[in-house]
């Protein structure tokens, strides 16, 4: 009876130190092959982003606008919106952050007036746009039968 006492705490005792080991070479090797496939922006990225913020007497944040981006994000919608007819008002509506051991990335969301072809009024669409990358890219698709913009489906849902 103890020798299957013992034998019980040595293999709890195994496991443990291997998830260690296994834990410790995870986040070693991990940061090394996401760099690998993708840059991140770096700490002072985000810094830089904040201290571009500018508060009005009310103190809210002035929003962004940018000639350079507003021209980004019009490209970016005329591309993956051919039919579009009109697009006006880009608007700066956030700036989000997301930072762990392992990945890094910031965006700001602008909130964008469109006129669809069959559509009486403009629609709204929100793009975000990476400072670090240049990029914008949005998360809607145009759906033509309710002639409003709807959330991509997972790719999941699309195969079904």
């Amino acid at each position: 009876m103890f020798s299957h006492i013992i034998r019980n705490i040595l293999y709890i005792w195994k496991n443990y130190i291997m998830n260690k080991v296994l834990t410790i070479i995870l986040l070693l090797v991990q940061p090394f092959l996401w760099s690998q496939s993708e840059l991140m922006p770096e700490i002072n990225d985000f810094i830089e982003q904040h201290s571009g913020f500018e508060e009005n007497d009310a103190g809210e944040i002035t929003p962004l606008n940018e000639k350079e981006i507003n021209k980004v994000i019009k490209f970016k919608i005329e591309a993956e919106f051919p039919q579009v007819e009109i697009i006006r008002n880009i608007i700066w509506d956030s700036y989000s952050t997301f930072v762990s051991p392992f990945k890094k990335y910031h965006y700001h969301t602008f909130i964008v007036q469109v006129k669809m072809p069959d559509v009486d009024r403009f629609r709204y669409l929100d793009v975000k746009y990476n400072p670090y990358k240049k990029e914008a890219e949005t998360d809607f698709t145009w759906n033509k039968d309710l002639g409003d913009f709807e959330l991509r489906k997972p790719f999941e849902e699309e195969e079904e």
